[in-house]
């Protein structure tokens, strides 16, 4: 088990912002709030003591952002979010009527509650590895062909291309994209995998080292 230290942004001193901010301490951040720019082109992050100060923040950043010439973007209707930080396994998306300066909102997601990855324990990305098999959604296993880093909320996460071990490779080992599978957004629960957004219950049990012959990976 990883022995990183959990903390709380509860304190002006606390917070923190960049653009991003580094996965490890939103990780370790165990309570607090983490407010994301909603434009596409932007990666700024703040994590704060409150949810009114993290809300006057990220407004500001896009208000500034707007009126920068440095800035080609932050232009249109901007829905940025706000998560809370509950504990080290579990967020929430912050409801609207609780962050007036955020306005519109987007409502449908008010209160949706997040699974988190617990800093206490080995990222995804450190547990699951090219050849492992998976317990998938569907009929028998999967074998992992890619695992990346993401970000779901401003949450770190990780994303997986997967295929059937029946898929036929290709002759350096590769595989169509007909072949390939995905599951976005997962981090490492207690030895399982969850998706971040919990209205999504999908799990599966990762096997280190389960594909044999790995000598059809040698090829990068």
């Amino acid at each position: 088990m990883d022995s990183t230290q959990t903390h709380d942004i509860e304190r002006a001193a606390d917070i923190q912002v960049d653009t991003p901010l580094d996965r490890e301490v939103i990780r370790t951040a165990e309570t607090g709030f983490l407010a994301v720019c909603s434009d596409n082109y932007c990666s700024w992050q703040g994590l704060f003591p409150t949810r009114e100060m993290a809300a006057e923040a990220v407004e500001t950043h896009i208000e500034r952002a707007r009126r920068s010439p440095d800035y080609k973007y932050h232009f249109g209707q901007q829905n940025p979010y706000v998560v809370e930080l509950i504990d080290d396994s579990t967020a929430r998306i912050c409801p609207d009527q609780e962050l007036d300066p955020l306005e519109p909102w987007n409502s449908h997601r008010d209160g949706q509650r997040l699974s988190r990855s617990e800093a206490t324990r080995t990222p995804l990305g450190e547990q699951l590895h090219r050849g492992d098999l998976i317990d998938c959604h569907g009929p028998g296993d999967a074998m992992v062909l890619q695992i990346s880093r993401t970000r779901a909320f401003g949450l770190p996460a990780f994303s997986i291309i997967y295929v059937s071990p029946d898929s036929e490779p290709n002759k350096d080992g590769s595989y169509s994209d007909d072949d390939h599978r995905y599951l976005n957004n997962y981090v490492a629960r207690e030895g399982e995998a969850v998706s971040v957004p919990m209205a999504d219950r999908l799990s599966f049990r990762g096997q280190t080292n389960a594909q044999s012959d790995l000598k059809r990976w040698s090829s990068g």
